[in-house]
């Protein structure tokens, strides 16, 4: 009963505003969203094929996260992106060391973003807050699971690589990933989704009625293919927000109902 109360709670409270957002997307693979320690996995190694590939930063000098940020050189790296070569000794893990060093990577890039021969453009600068910003958020998210008393046991899945959740060590069986909370579900989707992609358009509906509009310099013109598929999905976003709330005023007066006539 409190699960289900804590899942419709969390409902209620992602429903007070819808966004729609636009993307620029370098590829599309069409899969969907894996397990969340998978995913948490995923966007670790988007993060840090961008810190390598396009900001051409070299990791390993953020190998220790309290490492002095205004000592450390910004030189293009010459690790291979995959790290099969070996130069590269960052192995992405379910655990915040992981996403305090990404953290700490993309923090040293703004703070320099004309050392070196790659500066950092405006486009680049707003991918690098993102991954500032989504390290910290999975950072105190795996320190608060890991914290957590009692209930469901993260000991198995936290601080784990890929090889490890899917049994290919010792042992051979793959991990049973326990349940997480939907608010922190709706978190990892939303940056798995996103990962690194440029985000062009994004519209913004409170549930008190505001609308806002975000538009990046040279998608503007709203006569274009790509603005007239935007309102498409605000449009469709709008509906389907009516829907759920809707079900959700049918579900809570159920629960009521259910609750005095007993």
């Amino acid at each position: 009963m409190a699960d289900w109360q804590d899942s419709l709670s969390d409902l209620a409270h992602d429903l007070f505003n819808i966004e729609v957002n636009t993307i620029v997307a370098r590829g599309i693979t069409g899969r969907k969203m894996p397990s969340w320690p998978h995913a948490l996995l995923d966007i670790a190694s988007i993060y840090r094929r961008y810190l390598l590939g396009v900001v051409q930063l070299n990791l390993e000098p953020f190998e220790e996260p309290d490492a002095d940020l205004a000592e450390l050189s910004r030189e293009p790296s010459t690790s291979n992106l995959d790290g099969g070569n070996g130069a590269d000794p960052f192995v992405p893990k379910t655990d915040a060391i992981t996403f305090s060093r990404l953290r700490h990577a993309a923090a040293w890039a703004l703070h320099n973003p004309t050392r070196g021969a790659y500066p950092i453009d405006d486009d680049k600068r707003e991918i690098l807050f993102r991954i500032r910003r989504n390290s910290d958020q999975i950072k105190g998210m795996l320190e608060a699971l890991a914290a957590s008393p009692g209930g469901v046991n993260y000991g198995d899945v936290l601080g784990a690589s890929r090889s490890q959740l899917s049994g290919q060590g010792a042992g051979g069986k793959p991990v049973t990933v326990p349940r997480l909370s939907s608010a922190y579900l709706v978190q990892i989707r939303k940056m798995w989704d996103i990962g690194t992609d440029r985000i062009v358009l994004q519209t913004v509906v409170q549930l008190d009625g505001d609308v806002i509009n975000r538009v990046k310099p040279g998608f503007d013109n709203p006569e274009t293919p790509l603005w007239r598929a935007h309102q498409k999905m605000v449009d469709f976003g709008t509906n389907q927000w009516k829907s759920i709330f809707e079900l959700l005023a049918k579900l809570v007066g159920s629960a009521f109902k259910a609750l005095f006539s007993r």
